[in-house]
């Protein structure tokens, strides 16, 4: 459940829950929620959203999980087994990538997306990462539709054309490696971007 307050009357500070740095927490172990600080005809409110599991349902609004099919056993190639064609790369042009994301701040000042290629990426790093999504608005990031989800080291996604996404938040004090497939040339040719003005904060939240 969402719970949106106005900053005039934020969440309790005292009930229980751990709200701090990303850094007060097992690398390993995303938080189990944020609270963003996002604009508002001038103000600020609250809105607290839990942190997802990286699944095929609940990712489906914006992307695919790389996993095996199920239902689908596989080819057995004596040493292993191989699935064919569980993802699509970046379309005609495709090319593979590596992109390094720096430990910052955890404040969202602008987003982005690719209306000419989806993009695949694969974690390569031992500890997780952030990934913030949202549907697109006439042609801005639905800040109603934001979501949140966990990168598990090694697990990987991709992104349908189109979908709003800021940069991964490392989580823990090291950057992130990501393998990403995509079209040649997105990022400087492909990219829409849009500012977030004032950025958006998030605050992590521990506990149970």
């Amino acid at each position: 459940m969402v719970d949106v307050r106005s900053e005039r009357n934020p969440l309790p500070r005292n009930d229980g829950r751990a709200r701090g740095s990303i850094s007060t927490g097992a690398s390993s172990s995303p938080p189990r929620s944020f609270v963003l600080g996002i604009p508002c005809r001038g103000d600020t409110r609250e809105v607290e959203l839990p942190v997802g599991a990286l699944t095929s349902a609940a990712f489906g609004d914006f992307g695919q999980v790389l996993e095996a099919p199920a239902g689908d056993e596989g080819l057995d190639i004596g040493t292993g087994v191989f699935w064919d064609g569980v993802l699509p790369t970046g379309g005609d042009g495709g090319a593979a990538g590596l992109i390094r994301y720096r430990p910052r701040d955890l404040r969202i000042h602008r987003m982005e997306r690719h209306s000419q290629s989806g993009q695949t990426f694969v974690s390569l790093s031992p500890s997780g990462a952030l990934l913030v999504v949202a549907p697109d608005a006439d042609g801005t990031p639905d800040l109603e539709g934001l979501a949140l989800f966990s990168v598990v080291a090694g697990a990987g996604f991709r992104l349908e054309p189109g979908t709003w996404h800021a940069s991964p938040f490392p989580l823990g004090s090291r950057a992130h490696r990501f393998l990403v497939l995509m079209r040649e040339g997105t990022i400087t040719e492909g990219t829409d971007w849009h500012e977030m003005e004032p950025p958006i904060t998030l605050e992590p939240v521990w506990g149970p």
